[in-house]
């Protein structure tokens, strides 16, 4: 599917050794087109700053507004009907204009 999620793995440096499998596994996810991996307190911070993010319906479309930089927000849009693509907006601050969407 195209739902976003979440998948958390707590994963303390002392123990990656005797769970070397699964720590690769884990960093191969991460690695992968269209994930984004961020350690805890990354993702905390990340979250604070989504929260400030608003979305402005303007005559030409969309706009994204946010008073603090944001990194790695990924967003599903329309492409044609009835089919959207995820994209992962590079860093920005302030306002980002998405067009309109095909409907």
């Amino acid at each position: 599917g195209t739902d976003p999620g979440i998948i958390v793995f707590n994963l303390h440096p002392q123990n990656v050794s005797d769970f070397h499998e699964l720590h690769r596994t884990v960093m191969a996810l991460g690695r992968r087109k269209g994930w984004v991996a961020l350690g805890a307190e990354s993702y905390l911070d990340w979250l604070t700053a989504v929260a400030g993010i608003s979305l402005v319906e303007t005559a030409s479309g969309f706009e994204l507004h946010s008073p603090t930089p944001i990194e790695k927000l990924a967003y599903s849009w329309p492409a044609a009907p009835g089919q959207t693509f995820p994209q992962v907006l590079p860093k920005w601050e302030g306002v980002v204009h998405l067009g309109k969407p095909v409907s």
